[in-house]
């Protein structure tokens, strides 16, 4: 039978090996909320600068309201955008399983809780509930063809699933170390 002490031993490295977990998911969230943020954000300029450019000729008012209607269907829908969004919300689910607070991850991200609750929304509720992806499948989720997220840092890198597993398991890596939260 094991003593007092060893006991309490085994209970700090239980309670130490889970705050590690738990601060590893919030660091994942972290990541993936500042590329979804990112992207949604370069992706908005850029089309406004396209719109802003193609108004500055004289358009009349018919082809005004067209354009701002492609503007908002645009700068809603962009495949690379929702990606990287998704990958977020995964990683605040996988946080989730950990029993990370949203309210937490909105501190840690600078994000509202309504911002990542929309992010899980994203997530295919298959997905979202299976818990059996692997964060180490290229492309899984992807809907580009290969190369044609470029989300990360480097150029090129596919989105992966993010599950409580791969969390749990320590930082998720593609193929060639890129950190697959960050798409």
């Amino acid at each position: 039978m094991a003593s007092a002490r060893e006991v309490r031993a085994r209970l700090r490295k239980k309670a130490a090996d889970e705050r590690r977990q738990r601060e590893e998911a919030a660091v994942l969230v972290n990541e993936a909320a500042a590329i979804a943020v990112k992207a949604r954000a370069d992706h908005n300029a850029a089309l406004r600068k396209v719109f802003e450019a193609a108004l500055k000729p004289e358009v009349d008012e018919e082809r005004a309201a067209m354009l701002r209607e492609l503007l908002d269907a645009a700068l809603a829908g962009s495949p690379k955008v929702v990606e990287a969004e998704r990958a977020a919300g995964r990683a605040v689910l996988a946080a989730g399983v950990l029993k990370v607070p949203q309210t937490e991850l909105a501190e840690v991200t600078e994000q509202r809780v309504e911002v990542l609750r929309r992010w899980t929304q994203l997530v295919p509720q298959d997905k979202a509930n299976s818990g059996t992806g692997s964060a180490a499948e290229p492309g899984a989720g992807a809907s580009e063809p290969s190369g044609a997220s470029g989300l990360g840092s480097r150029p090129g890198s596919e989105p992966a699933e993010v599950d409580a597993a791969a969390v749990t398991a320590g930082p998720m890596f593609g193929d060639r170390g890129d950190v697959a939260a960050a798409g």
